[in-house]
């Protein structure tokens, strides 16, 4: 079975569900597992998407989907939710939304200035050709036809210190 085929008769259909409900289409793929076949959709919105949301895309697209029979086969899951905050970064609509964020990057073929296919850095900018990424003060070009995926990494913040005056215990 091409998943391919599937996920390219699917991506309309899930676009129009998302948008029927407020949100918009972030991605999608269909994979099969030793637990049966499972499309996943990602949506997004600008205020952060809810369990209301993916319920209400969910409904609305698996209508669809089984009302003009797209996924032929035996039965398969479909998960809906949000790509989260260290989302995966395929598209070049994702790497131009995340300029700015500090991303884990894995490139099909090594670059001529080193031999590694992973890089952490900070998205400089982004258009339509590919990304430029600054790793450590060096600003390094990314053509998408070259990159396999990306992700950002989320940092949560500094950790939080421990109070100079601790809490003392009182003695019975």
């Amino acid at each position: 079975m091409d998943f391919s085929a599937i996920t390219e008769k699917v991506w309309p259909v899930a676009v129009a569900a998302a948008e029927q409900n407020g949100c918009k289409l972030y991605d999608l793929e269909f994979v099969g597992s030793q637990h049966g076949r499972i499309l996943r959709v990602f949506i997004d919105r600008t205020e952060g998407v809810s369990v209301n949301d993916c319920e209400a895309v969910s409904r609305t697209l698996n209508l669809h989907l089984d009302q003009d029979d797209l996924i032929p086969g035996e039965s398969y899951n479909l998960e809906v939710s949000s790509p989260g905050l260290d989302r995966v970064l395929k598209r070049p609509e994702h790497f131009n939304s995340a300029v700015g964020s500090e991303i884990q990057l894995r490139v099909r073929n090594a670059t001529s200035q080193s031999n590694q296919r992973q890089y952490n850095g900070k998205i400089v900018s982004a258009d339509s050709e590919g990304i430029s990424l600054d790793t450590n003060g060096s600003v390094t070009r990314f053509p998408f036809h070259n990159i396999e995926k990306g992700k950002i990494v989320f940092n949560f913040g500094s950790p939080v210190k421990e109070s100079k005056n601790p809490k003392k215990k009182k003695k019975n």
